[in-house]
């Protein structure tokens, strides 16, 4: 964040995009899936930014019920950085 002033709608912005990022984190990990770090690149004054949640979306699939399940998992994965956005 070195380098430029942020304004407050940017800074709103920034906590909207954390509270994303940490969505999918969050559901990730109860969820079971292995989880790393959560990376912002924040690129200049004007919003530009690059964003990384470290996530590894693989299980074992024996059966058809761990695919099924595996999906249905890997979409509230999906979702949970939407809905925290709205939280």
């Amino acid at each position: 964040m070195k380098g430029f002033p942020i304004d407050k709608t940017y800074q709103k912005r920034i906590i909207q995009l954390g509270c994303h990022e940490a969505g999918h984190y969050r559901v990730a990990r109860v969820l079971g899936f292995e989880t790393g770090s959560i990376k912002f690149n924040f690129l200049d004054s004007n919003g530009a930014h690059t964003c990384k949640t470290g996530i590894k979306l693989t299980k074992k699939l024996n059966s058809i019920e761990d695919v099924l399940l595996y999906s249905k998992e890997r979409v509230q994965v999906l979702y949970a950085g939407a809905c925290r956005v709205f939280v």
